[in-house]
């Protein structure tokens, strides 16, 4: 539930204009161990949507395909 609740506010930032806050939000949950795959690609894909790079997240396999 943390994880979710995290991935709202950061929705929540993009929508009122706290960009930079949403991104540290994102890149946090990107990297987060308890962090569904699921999770992560949505994550992966709104980090994109604004323009940046996703975070490498350690231990896992290679990013292809992310953001397309």
């Amino acid at each position: 539930v943390r994880l979710l609740a995290e991935e709202q506010l950061a929705m929540i930032d993009i929508e009122t204009g706290a960009r930079a806050d949403a991104l540290d939000r994102l890149a946090t949950l990107a990297v987060d161990a308890e962090a569904t795959e699921a999770l992560r690609r949505r994550v992966a894909q709104v980090i994109v949507a604004l323009g940046e790079d996703v975070p490498e997240i350690p231990g896992a396999p290679g990013q292809a395909g992310v953001g397309q």
